[in-house]
């Protein structure tokens, strides 16, 4: 993957999407061991965070990166090896040998973002744990067991539909709205777009799927209004509307 993105901050100036894409090409390519780098809260471009996984050789720039989180509870690198379990899907061990972010939480939000719409499957392995099956995928939001060892039953997977039908109309009404804050603009609408855009981005992090063309819109209506919104506003809008 490196020779898309030859530095983190290469990464940093795409979305969170357009790495996946590359992701999902280089899984499918890759043959025997491999290195990977993951952190759980990378930043994207527009300032989305989300869990980064790097797979593939990784040099340059990326050593120094390994070097410097090679103590962050929220960071793991080392190497990893893709396989296919019987229903064909990809399985991804992954045997960190720097960093401390190996947690079942990390795995389950991997999982649950970028990898499943891969249709793959991570999971941190050790001498333990390499002859174990791999997990099912869970939810990012589910809790881990409590104190009497009882773990909440999982979320229905009919909650995950909604979470695209909310993505979907919200992202309708931000189009909407800001075609109408062009022509009258004002603080209060500003204000509100920015919330929109927030829950937005927040449904996207959980893992809804939004329309690519509306997500790339957003995407630009949100570095807009951060860089000159209220400059907008003053010039050509009046107040609170």
């Amino acid at each position: 993957m490196d020779k898309s993105y030859s530095t983190p901050g290469d990464v940093a100036k795409a979305s969170q999407e357009d790495v996946a894409r590359l992701l999902g090409r280089v899984l499918r390519t890759v043959s025997g061991t491999t290195q990977f780098i993951y952190e759980a809260d990378f930043g994207f471009a527009n300032g989305r965070k989300g869990p980064l996984l790097m797979v593939g050789a990784l040099r340059g720039a990326w050593r120094e990166y390994i070097r410097r989180n090679a103590a962050s509870p929220r960071f793991a690198a080392g190497e990893c090896e893709v396989k296919k379990d019987d229903s064909g899907k990809l399985i991804i061990e992954l045997r960190a040998s720097r960093g401390k972010g190996t947690n079942a939480s990390h795995a389950r939000a991997l999982n649950a973002g970028p990898l499943r719409r891969l249709g793959a499957q991570a999971r941190f392995v050790t001498e333990a744990t390499a002859s174990e099956p791999v997990p099912a995928a869970e939810p990012a939001d589910v809790p881990e067991a409590d104190a009497a060892g009882e773990t909440p039953a999982p979320v229905a997977a009919p909650e995950a539909d909604q979470g695209e039908a909310d993505i979907g109309a919200l992202g309708q009404s931000i189009l909407k709205q800001f075609a109408g804050f062009k022509t009258a603009p004002t603080m209060e609408v500003l204000t509100e777009l920015t919330g929109k855009i927030s829950r937005f981005n927040e449904l996207r992090a959980s893992g809804a799927e939004p329309d690519p063309k509306a997500a790339q819109q957003i995407g630009q209506i949100a570095n807009l209004l951060d860089t000159k919104g209220r400059a907008y506003v003053a010039q050509k809008g009046g107040g609170k509307g």
